[in-house]
């Protein structure tokens, strides 16, 4: 049997690893769950997103909460 737990922020330390399912998205899934879920330039746009401090575009926010 598989427990499942929450966490928050708040329940993780420096270097604590957590493990979440594994999604296969491209360029234009990325793009389209940002427009839905978190409309920022570095989820929206490819070009800019290279030069922010993720250096391309970013999910792993968004993934992180479904977690």
């Amino acid at each position: 049997m598989i427990v499942q737990t929450r966490l928050c922020l708040e329940d993780l330390a420096v270097g604590d690893e957590v493990r979440s399912g594994e999604h296969a998205l491209d360029e234009t899934r990325i793009i389209e769950d940002a427009r839905r879920f978190d409309p920022q330039p570095v989820h929206l746009d490819a070009s800019g997103a290279e030069s922010s401090f993720v250096g391309g575009l970013a999910v792993a926010l968004r993934r992180g909460a479904d977690a």
